[in-house]
């Protein structure tokens, strides 16, 4: 068994990426991030004799139904994210839920259909921040990320979801 992770994002203008980066920088006047751009990770656990079969089933599963991502709207790369526009002002965060869901449905209905060996499925955010400058990265996890007041943390609600830092 193997865990592959895919990356996925959308093609055209993400609403809830530009939604939160408006929300950040008028509303909560936070001059200093730059540009926000969301990414879904997804984790798949295939049951395959070797990592290369494994990627073959996810890329089948991925580009020929609709399970998980719509192929027409969205695109996907395997195991990295794409490197970052500027290394020492771009952060990533991944945002998972506490209790996650573990899909069981889907995965039922992608056996039923495909008769893909998918055995286990796990979603989470990837939020990518570029702030103005390097040392502003300190600021950036106080009044976004790591909190624990329930009205801050717009990128990550402190009640039922963590953050660490990619």
């Amino acid at each position: 068994m193997f865990t592959l992770s895919v990356f996925s994002y959308l093609n055209n203008t993400d609403l809830h990426a530009l939604s939160a980066f408006e929300a950040l920088t008028h509303s909560m006047n936070l001059s200093y991030v730059k540009r926000l751009k969301r990414y879904t990770h997804w984790k798949f656990t295939v049951d395959a004799p070797s990592v290369s079969e494994a990627k073959t089933i996810v890329e089948t599963l991925l580009k020929t139904t609709y399970f998980v991502i719509n192929i027409n709207k969205e695109s996907f790369v395997l195991e990295r994210l794409p490197a970052p526009e500027s290394d020492d002002t771009t952060y990533r965060y991944e945002v998972s839920q506490k209790n996650p869901d573990s899909f069981p449905d889907t995965i039922a209905s992608i056996h039923q259909k495909t008769g893909l060996p998918v055995v286990g499925l796990a979603k989470s955010i990837v939020w990518e921040i570029q702030v103005n400058a390097p040392q502003e990265k300190a600021k950036l996890e106080t009044d976004l990320i790591f909190t624990s007041s329930v009205k801050q943390g717009l990128l990550c609600h402190p009640l039922y979801e963590t953050a660490q830092q990619l």
